[in-house]
This record gives structure tokens, sequence and C-alpha cells, in this order.
């Protein structure tokens, strides 16, 4: 994994925040080196894509087919409008009395495999890489309106809805002012992230627009490795999600279990053992286990505050008498002087 791959993704998903939920790994960008630096022509090319709307004052994308077209290669025919999109991928809302159906349906490779008795909307579903919904322009994603349906009910969460009982993991949804990117792999949390047409556009926004393009234009759907396609790279960064989680809760629990011999082995030195009092107190041991894991995490707060300046570390007083750093180098020390 390359530094300079590693920075380039860890600015630009800075740089699109506030986002939701994990929809992209910097080490999984990285290992599959997705980078490519987008001329200057590109910005062009999307601001004649997005012209400044003289109500609002703001870009906005004047055609989105040309402009998926344009900026994308994603052509017209790689997609279902209209007519064409199956009557059954779609979401009727009972409560909301609104039936949400999307704008555009981008085919995929192949068929995604769905079980026998899969739902209308599933098996609709399973020839399609991506669904678009086009708001009407500058409509709010995250606040609850009543433009598109009756459903009064934010877009981002309507949209939300359609895919996952549709069964397709990505969307694209737009108010043609930002484009959102959404993951909602089936069983699992929904993220996104938005690409605002401004920063696109901003020349320090460089590395969204390099980051937007390189990501998801048609070459990354269907001209590349699985392993390294848009799919791939949402799923491998779910994947190394868990991955990751998984070998934290196995720390922990290591971390959980020395602490607990600590306490054991000051247990049986002291008279009033009162690590067995609490035992016999507690047969099944949730004070005991409560109390050490509220000891470890208050640990790892202090000492990440300590490393990063956020308490006293300097100041003799704290740092010999308070400092978990100091008293970590003092254990150190008397393992090293008393072995046994």
């Amino acid at each position: 994994m390359s530094d300079p791959h590693v920075r380039f993704h860890e600015r630009w998903l800075g740089m699109v925040q506030p986002s939701e939920g994990l929809v992209f790994s910097v080490p999984v960008l990285a290992e599959a080196q997705v980078m490519e630096r987008q001329p200057v022509a590109t910005r062009h090319a999307l601001a004649a894509l997005a012209p400044v709307d003289p109500t609002t004052k703001q870009p906005q994308i004047h055609d989105l087919a040309e402009f998926f077209h344009q900026l994308l290669n994603l052509a017209p025919e790689e997609f279902d409008h209209g007519q064409a999109v199956p009557a059954d991928l779609s979401l009727h809302v009972a409560e909301g009395h609104q039936t949400l159906r999307p704008t555009l349906a981008l085919r995929g490779n192949d068929p995604r495999p769905v079980p026998a008795d899969a739902p209308p909307a599933v098996r609709a579903g399973a020839p399609y890489a991506a669904l678009v919904w086009d708001l009407p322009a500058g409509l709010p994603l995250d606040k609850p309106e009543d433009t598109t349906g009756p459903w009064r009910y934010p877009p981002g969460a309507k949209f939300d809805r359609l895919l996952r009982a549709c069964r397709v993991p990505i969307g694209l949804l737009t108010n043609r002012q930002v484009i959102r990117l959404v993951y909602a792999p089936h069983g699992q949390s929904t993220g996104w992230i938005d690409f605002r047409l401004p920063d696109l556009l901003d020349p320090a926004g460089a590395p969204i627009l390099d980051a937007f393009v390189v990501l998801l234009r048609a070459e990354r759907w269907f001209a590349v490795a699985d392993e390294v396609s848009l799919p791939g790279l949402l799923a491998a960064s779910r994947t190394r999600q868990a991955n990751v989680t998984n070998d934290l809760a196995d720390q922990v629990f290591a971390a959980l279990n020395a602490l607990l011999v600590g306490f054991d082995r000051a247990d049986e030195r002291d008279p009033a053992h009162p690590l067995r009092a609490a035992l016999a107190a507690d047969p099944q041991g949730h004070a005991v286990y409560g109390g050490l894991l509220a000891v470890l995490l208050r640990l790892v707060f202090l000492l990440y505050a300590e490393e990063h300046g956020l308490l006293p570390v300097e100041h003799p007083l704290y740092a010999r008498h308070l400092s978990v750093l100091a008293l970590y180098d003092q254990l150190v020390d008397d393992a090293g002087a008393h072995p046994d």
C-alpha cells in the first residue's frame, strides 16, 4: 500500500463530510490503487453540464442522462428508464400512500442470484447494478417532503426503502445539486456519501472530482476485475471493516482476560479477598465483568488523551501521580527488576 494512495483517499473522504455509515475503506481503495488525477478539462466539462441556475445561484445539472454520458461515460442505453423499467421494480408504502420507483436503472453484467420464493421486487431488481432517483431540483435529501408523493418523509429514507425492497445495494440519489452514492447491502446498515456540485467544481475540491470520476465512471462498473469494480470495492470495504471489528473484539477480550488475571492474583494476596466476595454476591459475574470493562475503556480513553496531548502530561505532578503512560513505564521497569 503506497502512501500517496492512502493520503489521497483520506483527503477526499475527509472533504466530503458529513457522510453516514461506511461506504469506502481507505485501505481497500489504496490497495486497489484506485486513483487518477483528472485534467482541468474535466472540470470545464462539468461546468458546462451543470451551469449556475439563475434562480438558486447554484450549479445544477441540466440533463442527467447527458451528465452521466459525458462525465462518467455511462451511455443512455446502459440504463432502463420510463416504460422499460419493470413495474415490479417499485415499493408501495401503504402507510404513506406512495409508490416509489427509480427514475433510471443501470443494468449490470450478470443478474444477481435470488431465492425462488423472492418477492417480485427482488426478482425485478436482480438484473440491475444500481438504481437512480432523480428528484425535483434543489429538494433537500434529508428533510421530510411531500413533493415526490403524499408520504411526508425524507427522500434519502424513501430511497433507502426502495433499494432494500428491490435488494439493489447501490443507488444514486440526486436533486441536480448533490449526487448521493448510497450503499445498502441486504442485511447490513446503509452508508452514503454526498458529492456536492460546488465542491466538484471548486479547484480546491479537485480530489473529490478525481474520486467521483474514477469510482463512478463506466469502466469501474463494467470493464475491470470484479474485486476492483465499484460493487467489489464497496463489498470489500464492508468486509474489511467487519474484520477490523472482529480483531478489535478479540483484543478487548484478551485485555479483559489479562486484567482479570491481575485482579485474581491481587485477590490471592489480599486477606479480604474482595474479588471472591464480589463473585459470591453475583455468581453470574455481571458486576465484575462490567467493572473490568469500565476500567479498560477508561484506560483506552486516558491513553488516547495522553498520546494526543489532551491532558497535561508535561506537568511533573500529573506525570508522577496520574499518568497512565508513566504507570505503564513503571510496570515495565518493575517486571524487568522482578521477573518472578
